[in-house]
C-alpha cells in the first residue's frame, strides 16, 4: 500500500492505489466507500485479465488448487467443448494427464472423448494458482528434428504426411494429407488412424501388414482410404517405425500419395487387354489366366472342373439378312442371355467371331455342366427381337471335364473344342461331353 496525502483511491494500469486519508467522523461510510471501490476495481483488473487472455496465441487455463478458475476461447476450441459449457469448475485432473518424465508433453483429455498431445508451460504454485499455456505439440519437429529444412518438406512435400505416438494418436498432419483425406489438421490430430479405414481389408491383411512393420521397421504398401466425404481413394503408403535407444516405440510415421487416377487408369487399360470390347466378356487371354487359377484349386481339393465351347448356329444367315450392325447386336444379346445363366463364380468368355466358352471352376460330375447345357440351348433358341427383324438362332456346345478330358488349359480347350465340332457334324444345336465321342 502506498502512504501519500491527499484522498480516496485510484487505478493506474492495473495497480489499485489507496491513499491514506485524514481521520473523517463517519469511518464505516469511508470503509464501505472504499469496499466498494476496491471491488470495482477488481472486477476492472479481472475484464482486462480476460481480455488479455483472448488476445494471446496459445490455450490458456487459470487454475485454483486442481480446478479451472478461468480460460480463453482458445482453450475451449482446443478441449472441443460443446456450446452451451464452460470449462471453469472442472477438474483439472480430468483434462490433463501428466505423461512420464522421459516423454514430451502431455495428454489432453478432450471433452468430446479424443485426446491429443500438447506441450505443457506451467507458471505458478500447484496448491495455490497456476497458469497453465497449452500448445498441440509438434510432432513433426519431434521427428523429422529442428533444421528448418526439414519442417519446409515436411509442409511442402506433395506426400501425405501422418505422425502418431507409440498409442497411434495422431499428433501431427502435414497441408498435404489434408489436401488428400479433407481432414484439417484439427479434426485428425488426436484422432487414430482408422479415421480414414475404408472398409475394404480384412483383418488378415492387417495382421501381416502389422507383423512386418513392427518385425522390420518398415511396411510398403497399396490400399483403399477413405476420405472426410466418404469418397474411397487409392494410395500409395509407406510406414514405419521409429523406436528410442531401448527399443521402445515412439512414433509411428506414414507417408503416402493418392494414386486413385493411376489406378483407375491401370484398370481401364487392363480391361481394354482382357476384356473383348464388343461384349465386355472376358477374353481368351483373361479365360487362359483363369482356368489356370480354376485347374489349380480343383487340383488342390480334387474336384472335378468343367469347360464348355460354345459355337452359335444359323449366326452367320442372321448378319448377312440383317446386316453387322445386328450381328454385333445379337452377339451382345447372346453374352447377356449367357451370363444369366452361370454362377458369379463362373467365367462366360468371348473367344471368336460367334464362338464363347464357359469355364466351371467347381462341378459335382460332368451331370452338372449338362444341366446348365441344356439350359442354354433353351435360352439361345429363343428368338431375339430387334426393330429391323426377328433373329432366331441355335448353339452347338462340347463339353471337357478336369481331370477325366485333360490335365491341363490347352488340352481342354481343345477336348472342347472337338466335342462342339461333333455336336455341329450332328446337326448342331445339341451338347456333347468329350465321353459321348
Amino acid at each position: 500500500m502506498w502512504v501519500k496525502p491527499g484522498a480516496g483511491f485510484s487505478m493506474h494500469s492495473r495497480f489499485i492505489e489507496i491513499r491514506r486519508i485524514p481521520e473523517i467522523p463517519q469511518r464505516s461510510d469511508m470503509e464501505e466507500t472504499i469496499g466498494r471501490g476496491v471491488a470495482s476495481a477488481l472486477a476492472e483488473t479481472e475484464r482486462e485479465v480476460l481480455r488479455l487472455l483472448e488476445l494471446f496465441p496459445a490455450a490458456i487455463l487459470l487454475c485454483r488448487g486442481n480446478c479451472v478458475s478461468m480460460a480463453n476461447a482458445k482453450a475451449a476450441a482446443l478441449f472441443h467443448l460443446p456450446p452451451g459449457q464452460r470449462l471453469e469448475g472442472r477438474p483439472l485432473a480430468g483434462l490433463v494427464e501428466r505423461r512420464d518424465a522421459t516423454l514430451q508433453g502431455c495428454i489432453l483429455h478432450r471433452l468430446d472423448g479424443t485426446r491429443c498431445v500438447v506441450d505443457l508451460t506451467e507458471s505458478g504454485e500447484a496448491d495455490t494458482e497456476t497458469i497453465l499455456i497449452l500448445q498441440p505439440q509438434r510432432a513433426d519437429r519431434a521427428v523429422l528434428g529442428s533444421s528448418p529444412l526439414a519442417e519446409t518438406i515436411f509442409k511442402a512435400t506433395d506426400e501425405a504426411m501422418l505422425i502418431t505416438d507409440a498409442d497411434q494418436i495422431i499428433l501431427s498432419v502435414n497441408p498435404a494429407f489434408e489436401r488428400v483425406t479433407g481432414y484439417s489438421a484439427a479434426e485428425a490430430v488426436g484422432q487414430t488412424p482408422k479415421l480414414l479405414s475404408s472398409g475394404r481389408h480384412d483383418m488378415s491383411f492387417y495382421s501381416e501388414m502389422w507383423k512386418t512393420l513392427l518385425e522390420g521397421g518398415h511396411w510398403h504398401g497399396e490400399i483403399w482410404n477413405r476420405r472426410k466425404n466418404g469418397e474411397l481413394y487409392f494410395q500409395r503408403i509407406t510406414l514405419s517405425v521409429l523406436r528410442d535407444d531401448g527399443g521402445d516405440i515412439l512414433n509411428y510415421v506414414a507417408v503416402f500419395s493418392d494414386i486413385t487416377d493411376s489406378k483407375r487408369e491401370a484398370d481401364r487399360l487392363h480391361h481394354l487387354v482382357s476384356h473383348d470390347s464388343l461384349t465386355r466378356l472376358p477374353n481368351r487371354t483373361l479365360l487362359q489366366d483363369r482356368l489356370e487359377q480354376a485347374l489349380a484349386q480343383a487340383s488342390r481339393k480334387s474336384t472335378p472342373a468343367a469347360l464348355m465351347f460354345i459355337d452359335l448356329d444359323g449366326f452367320k444367315q442372321v448378319n448377312d439378312r440383317l446386316g453387322h450392325l445386328i450381328g454385333d447386336r445379337l452377339l451382345e444379346a447372346v453374352a447377356d442371355r449367357l451370363n444369366g445363366c452361370v454362377r458369379e463364380s463362373d467365367t462366360v468368355a468371348r473367344v471368336g467371331g460367334d464362338e464363347f466358352v464357359i469355364l466351371l471352376p467347381e462341378v459335382k460330375s460332368s451331370g452338372d455342366a449338362r444341366k446348365l447345357a441344356a439350359k442354354l440351348l433353351s435360352k439361345l433358341s429363343a428368338p431375339f427381337m430387334f426393330a429391323e427383324g426377328t433373329a432366331s438362332i441355335g448353339a452347338s456346345i462340347g463339353i471337357a471335364l478336369y481331370p477325366r478330358d485333360g490335365e491341363s488349359g490347352e488340352a481342354l480347350l481343345s477336348a472342347a473344342d472337338e466335342a462342339m465340332y461333333q455336336a455341329k457334324r450332328k446337326g448342331g444345336r445339341r451338347a456333347l461331353c468329350v465321353s459321348d465321342l
